[in-house]
């Protein structure tokens, strides 16, 4: 059988760490056998794996930023063309808005069996909102099959009538959760190398995009700052387009030598295994694969209200609205890094809980062989 992966943006964030978490828990054989195709090929982070995986990288229009549209209309063209070429059984889908959806009727076309993935909730701009509205509409009939990471990414991609009809199904972000198990050794030696010494350290992953909302960030965190003088650090993991203008608000409140900005890193499992609570102030998200692997660490989590309920797996994860100030988020997030958590087990309840990789992958895995042969998974 073979399968093919796209997703319009490849870059080091959920969609990608969803997808290789995916691919190293597959065990790809003569059964299977999958390719990757993206329009933009922002990281080549994961290339050496996908090497040793066996898994090629199509790469549709290079590593240039272009114009939503004129991506769309560029790969669409090419995508027809490596269709036409080359014969997949099942193209897999993985979008972030339903423009997307006008690649899967182009693989309908060329005759594959499509399944759309849905992994956000939201747009950053009114005209990008619309977007998602016509083409949700038009083509929404499309897929095969419809998959979504969590109820909000659900609604957002698919017109009502399939979900009210069951014809959705909800796939979990899994994680490797034992990868992800607290260790106390690894957060003393981090914590030394950092040079945090016994400050509470205030952890965040995400790319400087406009969805992960830094400026509310840095703006949290100055209010700490003042609040809770010199009793803390933040933790910043990520990189991207708007990274050079959180910093300059950073700098402008003067905060930035309490600030520890890691780029793209393997070691996140560390990361938080040194921090003491992790904060994700997003203006939207499908389901946050971060704020699993935070749970996984036993880390208290303090979501944005915007964010799915669904991503608060484990007690110690709270919401907070966006409409507060920062001193109140301020507030919260200093309340949860306090509070006593058992983060030696916490990996063992998300495993329970279903959020376990090895579980999601073979849920996946088994859906491939019923749509394309018609037969149970062996």
């Amino acid at each position: 059988m073979e399968i093919l992966f796209f997703t319009e943006q490849w870059v080091n964030g959920g969609v990608a760490s969803f997808i290789m978490n995916l691919l190293r828990n597959f065990d790809l054989d003569d059964n299977i056998r999958l390719d990757i195709c993206v329009s933009e090929n922002m990281t080549d982070l994961y290339d050496d794996e996908l090497c040793s995986l066996g898994v090629s990288k199509n790469v549709l229009i290079g590593k240039q930023r272009t114009n939503p549209l004129v991506r769309m209309f560029t790969s669409s063209k090419q995508l027809k063309e490596l269709l036409q070429r080359k014969k997949y059984d099942i193209v897999h889908f993985h979008l972030c808005n339903a423009l997307g959806l006008n690649y899967a009727r182009i693989a309908r076309n060329c005759g594959c069996k499509t399944i759309v993935h849905s992994h956000n909730s939201g747009v950053s701009s009114g005209i990008k909102s619309f977007g998602n509205s016509l083409f949700r509409s038009l083509y929404g009939k499309i897929p095969d099959e419809r998959y979504g990471c969590s109820d909000l990414a659900v609604q957002w991609l698919f017109p009502d009538a399939y979900i009210k009809a069951g014809k959705v199904k909800i796939i979990k972000n899994g994680i490797n959760t034992s990868r992800f198990a607290y260790d106390p050794e690894c957060r003393r030696k981090l914590r030394e190398e950092l040079g945090v010494g016994n400050k509470i350290v205030i952890c965040h992953i995400g790319r400087y995009i406009t969805q992960k909302n830094h400026g509310f960030l840095i703006d949290i965190y100055n209010a700490v700052t003042k609040k809770y003088s010199g009793g803390t650090k933040l933790l910043l993991i990520g990189e991207g387009p708007l990274e050079a203008q959180v910093w300059k608000r950073a700098c402008e409140y003067g905060i930035q030598e309490d600030i520890i900005r890691i780029c793209n890193t393997h070691n996140v499992p560390e990361y938080l295994c040194a921090a003491d609570v992790f904060v994700l102030p997003s203006l939207f998200e499908g389901f946050p694969v971060v704020g699993i692997e935070a749970q996984a660490s036993g880390l208290p989590c303090v979501f944005s209200s915007e964010i799915t309920r669904q991503a608060a797996i484990l007690p110690n994860a709270v919401f907070a609205d966006l409409t507060m100030p920062p001193e109140k988020w301020a507030d919260i997030i200093m309340e949860e890094a306090g509070a006593d958590n058992d983060r030696a087990s916490a990996h063992l309840l998300l495993k329970r809980e279903g959020y376990d990789i090895t579980d999601v992958a073979a849920e996946v895995k088994r859906g491939y062989f019923e749509m394309a042969k018609g037969e149970d998974f062996r």
